[in-house]
């Protein structure tokens, strides 16, 4: 039995996080209207997932994060923009909140894609649970 390296439990952080989005982001604009201390919960723990995400971009691509050329790349713009809480930006300065503010967050959920790639580290897993997951 092999135990995780650090990246790859970061990795599950990462989509964990997406699944996270993926479910909440729905309820939440369809109306559900949870406490202000929920949603800034929720905020802050998509800011923590999108530096965990910046963290996986430079390690896995061994790019140097003091190279401002490296910035320029949408995937690490748009974790970036994930990074920002938003919501509770919103509510601190103008004492309400913004659904459509929420649609950015959506951006933390394409990191799903990264599941297949996770799932290759492990060799005990049955055929089976490829063909559950999407390609």
């Amino acid at each position: 039995m092999t135990f995780m390296n650090l990246i790859q439990y970061l990795r599950l952080i990462s989509i964990g996080g997406a699944f996270l989005v993926g479910f909440w982001l729905p309820i939440r604009l369809i109306g559900f209207e949870p406490p202000m201390g929920l949603e800034i919960l929720f905020d802050l723990i998509v800011s923590f997932v999108s530096v965990i995400n910046i963290y996986l971009y430079f390690h896995t691509t061994e790019k140097s994060p003091k190279n401002w050329r490296t910035w320029n790349n949408i995937s690490l713009l748009l974790d970036v923009t994930c990074l920002l809480p938003l919501s509770l930006f919103v509510f601190l300065v103008f004492d309400q909140t913004m659904e459509w503010l929420l649609l950015l967050n959506l951006l933390t959920a394409r990191h799903i894609r990264h599941i297949r790639p996770f799932l290759d580290y492990f060799d005990s897993l049955q055929p089976i649970t490829y063909r559950l997951v999407p390609i």
